[in-house]
């Protein structure tokens, strides 16, 4: 269900009192202020009509001498509004509360003081819960494969080894995001997101000059994350993610401490 909001854009002459052959002048849009385009607008009790453009705006032309109402239509649901309308925006039809969404992303990653540079990429999906006029809590769940590459340097038997190493390991994540949106443009909103993640190693590997050792860890971990994102067109989602986590130490390793940045593409329904 939708709620859409109305904004004025041009007041009436006088309270609820037009003149013959004036024309009203409005733009209707959704919570997420984008336009509301092929919402039909009626003058209630009468059949003068007409259908909003792309950008929302309508213009009715010949209202009658005492306009009391209006009565707007979109999807099978409609909602009266009265006449005059405050300059602010006035609601009008049911919103939805709760929107889902798939991405999936690819970047890379870091191990802090001694990684020297992986990549990652995950996939999922998750709900968006609307919190207010711009505020919004989000959660997800995603499969995530992180690349941890690092050197590794001993001395045994009176020799020095060293070599690279990389880990790859396969992780479930649940990232948890506070978001803050604004609208930029008619299509376009964006947002800004604070929160954090719990992360689950299932699986990983290390491998490397005569190393090759797979496990199952069952290693838990977590951290904060930023977000950067937009919503084009109401569907189309595009976000740059910053984790700064940790995976906890185990019997096949210690502690590991990353950082990683990632590309999201992804469509909300």
């Amino acid at each position: 269900m939708k709620r859409i909001y109305i904004l004025l854009l041009a007041t009436l002459c006088t309270a609820g009192v037009m003149a013959q052959g004036q024309r009203l002048k409005q733009r209707i849009i959704d919570r997420d202020y984008y336009p509301m385009d092929s919402a039909t607008v009626t003058v209630k009790g009468t059949s003068i009509s007409t259908v909003t453009d792309r950008n929302g705006n309508f213009v009715l032309e010949d209202v009658p001498v005492i306009l009391d109402s209006i009565e707007v239509t979109k999807d099978g649901k409609s909602k009266t509004l009265p006449i005059p309308i405050e300059i602010t925006m006035t609601e009008a039809l049911n919103d939805r509360y709760v929107a889902w969404y798939v991405k999936a992303a690819g970047g890379f990653t870091s191990e802090y003081g001694e990684g020297i540079g992986g990549s990652s990429f995950y996939v999922g999906g998750g709900m968006d819960v609307r919190l207010g006029r711009h505020g919004a809590y989000q959660m997800g769940l995603y499969y995530n494969y992180r690349n941890l590459q690092d050197v590794y340097s001993y001395y045994y038997g009176g020799n020095y080894y060293s070599g690279d190493i990389d880990f790859n390991l396969h992780n479930l994540e649940i990232p948890m995001v506070f978001a803050n949106k604004f609208r930029m443009a008619n299509n376009v909103i964006m947002q800004i997101g604070l929160g954090a993640f719990v992360s689950y190693t299932f699986q990983a590997k290390a491998s490397g000059d005569g190393i090759s050792e797979s496990c199952n860890p069952n290693a838990f971990g977590g951290g904060p994350l930023v977000d950067f994102g937009w919503e084009i067109k109401r569907h189309w989602l595009v976000n740059v993610t910053g984790r700064f986590g940790w995976i906890e130490s185990n019997d096949y390793f210690d502690d590991i401490a990353f950082m990683d940045w990632s590309l999201s593409f992804g469509y909300k329904f």
